[in-house]
């Protein structure tokens, strides 16, 4: 549009209805007058000004009071729903609830007409638009979590696998979700030949996979690093029978034994 013509119209159009015209949504009526009957040659604007001028007022007043406050009846429908939004009625405040029925009934016209009025003026977002932002940061949110569980399982899985393949312990990883992949991941780092690789997957084991791990075996491992390690990451929730508790408290190796006689007696 010519650079002359819009902000005459600008102007009129604040004038008007204040904010509500910020928004090209706002104002569809003169939407299509602006495409389609306003020339974008100088001269044929300077010649049609005589058309244009009221054409365009009247495309204003359209706008103004029948296009945009029809965009709105739907929104101001809500905003008046509001006043008896289900979540407010509790069955457990049923007599509070029917003296509120006498207010609410008259508070609903008046909402609905002051959202109107609003709406109609200025640029208010759409009713339960708040909402639909909620939902979505929601689903983001929990899309996020949803990936970083996936990327913590993956590392957990690998370094289940590395320990089973030989490698060294590194850093012990969190949590896993136990499933059949994960036991047969648990029970194959389980098999090393490296008693401090046993010793770590055992110390992981006991915080976040402890129903996975027979600990009575653990406990007569071969090596006594590991039968130490896991008597002292023992937690009391799990249950060790009265043999194996003889046998560690006449463990071969002093220091399993004084830990044993610490824990069991």
């Amino acid at each position: 549009m010519n650079s002359m013509l819009r902000p005459t119209f600008v102007c009129a159009l604040a004038l008007l209805t204040s904010c509500a015209w910020t928004n090209r949504a706002n104002r569809p009526v003169w939407n299509v007058f602006e495409s389609n009957l306003v020339p974008e040659s100088s001269t044929a604007f300077v010649c049609t000004l005589p058309l244009t001028v009221p054409a365009g007022l009247l495309a204003i007043v359209g706008d103004t009071f029948v296009a945009h406050p029809i965009q709105v009846v739907d929104d101001a429908l809500g905003d008046a729903g509001d006043v008896w939004d289900p979540l407010t009625l509790k069955d457990s405040h049923y007599y509070t609830n029917a003296a509120e029925v006498p207010f609410r009934a008259v508070w609903t016209p008046i909402a609905f007409a002051g959202s109107f009025v609003g709406r109609s003026l200025f640029d208010i977002p759409p009713h339960g638009a708040g909402e639909v932002e909620r939902q979505a940061a929601k689903v983001a949110h929990d899309e996020t979590r949803e990936q970083q569980a996936a990327t913590r399982r993956a590392r957990v899985l690998e370094w289940l696998r590395t320990i089973a393949d030989g490698g060294e312990v590194g850093d012990v990883p969190g949590p896993l979700k136990i499933d059949d992949e994960a036991r047969a991941a648990i029970q194959r780092a389980l098999t090393s030949r490296n008693a401090l690789a046993r010793r770590g997957v055992h110390h992981w084991a006991m915080f976040w996979a402890r129903g996975e791990v027979d600990w009575s075996r653990a406990l007569g491992d071969e090596s006594a690093v590991v039968r130490f390690g896991v008597l002292e990451d023992m937690r009391p929730d799990v249950v060790i029978q009265h043999d194996v508790r003889q046998r560690l408290l006449a463990d071969p190796d002093p220091a399993v034994r004084e830990l044993a006689a610490q824990r069991f007696r």
